[in-house]
Order: C-alpha cells, then structure tokens, then sequence
C-alpha cells in the first residue's frame, strides 16, 4: 500500500517489496548573512560596502560547493524580484558606487550554484543624502 505522499516503503529494504524509503536531500544555497538592510552616506563621503555570506547544505551537512556564482543587481524599488545586472559586480561583495547622487538605490545579489536552485538576497537601501 502507497502512503499519501506516494513512496513506496517497501517491507525495509528487503529487497523483496522494494528497496525501503529513499530520501534524497537536494542541496540549497542559505544566505547566512543578508546585506545591511539600511545604509546612509553624504554624496561625496560615500565608503562602505554591501556583502552576503552564504553556505550551501544538502540538510544533514554544509557542503562544499566551488560553483557558487554572484551577481549584484539594482533595481529602481525595495524589490529583490526586478533588477538590472551590475557589470562586474560578481563577488559576494560589492562597493557601493562613490559617485552616487542623492537619492534612494537599491541592491541585491542572486546566487548560484550548478549543485543547488540560485537565491536571492533580501534588498539593501542605500540612501544618499545632499552634502
């Protein structure tokens, strides 16, 4: 008899009825450490940075994963589903642009991995206020 979720117990993995109940845990990419959510500068005195920290698990364990790919994009509201891609901007950190003029930006970082499903991070607000 199949249960709900349709696996297949088996009579625990006898081999006669099937091998048991097989999980499979599929890695994902967490971000452990989301970029400052709130960043205020002066236009002229802008120095700082925006960063993540991300490890990728298959549930059980951290795994290694060499694959992990970034990339910043901004995008024109507080919104991490819409963004234009930031050419070079593809570490898990990213300087904030010193020659921004006042105003609201905001950022966010997809990852990816060719082991796990990308995410993304939550969006970072840089506001810039006139000198």
């Amino acid at each position: 008899m199949r249960d709900p979720f349709g696996l297949d117990p088996g009579n625990g993995g006898s081999g006669e009825d099937g091998p048991g109940i097989i999980i499979v845990w599929e890695p994902f990419i967490r971000v452990v450490t989301q970029p400052a959510w709130m960043n205020n500068f002066t236009a002229g005195d802008i120095n700082g940075e925006l960063s993540v920290e991300v490890t990728v698990s298959n549930g059980v364990t951290v795994i290694q994963d060499d694959t992990l790919r970034y990339q910043w994009f901004i995008t024109d509201r507080n919104s991490n589903s819409n963004g234009d891609p930031i050419s070079g901007a593809t570490d898990n950190n990213f300087t904030i642009p010193t020659t921004l003029e006042p105003g609201a930006y905001y950022y966010f970082v997809e990852i990816r991995s060719e082991v796990a499903k990308s995410v993304r991070s939550s969006v970072a607000i840089v506001n810039i206020a006139a000198p």
